[in-house]
């Protein structure tokens, strides 16, 4: 498994444009992503994982620190389910100065997490947002 820390080794490593599944995490990996996974495998010819614990997906300070990270743990399984990469970039490479770390959504648009967790799901969008702006994907 090749892990990656920024989009320019990223785009390097991988042509987007080819058969690949992707499925982001915030780590702490758990049955639901290995589920996720174990699909990419089977639709995909290679999958690239990401771990990006997203200060903007929390509303409170102090449930980002709590939030759990377990990385050697997250290698060991990602390994095991033979996962091809691995994206593990810093806050600075998903954010780049000026960049909003959220943003504005409808209340029409206001389901699953949004509903409920106020900011949670304008936080997703954000990071999605800034992974799909910075490949070289043409969709």
């Amino acid at each position: 498994m090749r892990i990656i820390k920024s989009f320019n080794i990223l785009n390097k490593e991988i042509n987007f444009n080819k058969n690949i599944g992707f499925v982001p995490t915030m780590g702490s990996l758990h049955k639901g992503h290995i589920s996720l996974i174990r699909n990419a495998k089977k639709k995909t010819k290679k999958v690239l994982v990401s771990i990006f614990v997203n200060p903007s997906q929390f509303n409170e300070k102090k449930d980002f620190i709590k939030y759990p990270r377990n990385l050697k743990k997250d290698i060991s399984i990602l390994k095991k389910l033979n996962v091809n990469y691995l994206f593990l970039p810093e806050k600075h490479e998903i954010y780049k100065k000026g960049i909003k770390e959220k943003l504005s959504i409808n209340n029409k648009d206001k389901f699953m997490c949004a509903k409920h967790r106020v900011g949670h799901f304008q936080g997703v969008l954000a990071v999605i947002d800034r992974f799909l702006v910075n490949i070289n994907a043409k969709y």
